[in-house]
């Protein structure tokens, strides 16, 4: 089987929770898809 990566989409990531998801995921080697109302809360994230 093919060992590939899954990828995570978070809705709401800028939220208190979501940003807890989003690097978790990341530390767990997802790729993460993030959901966000503004591209400036966004940048937070990276």
């Amino acid at each position: 089987m093919k060992n590939t990566k899954m990828t995570l989409l978070v809705v709401g990531a800028t939220g208190n929770i979501g940003c807890l998801v989003v690097e978790e995921g990341l530390r767990q080697g997802y790729y993460v898809r993030a959901l966000v109302r503004t591209a400036e809360k966004a940048r937070k994230l990276m």
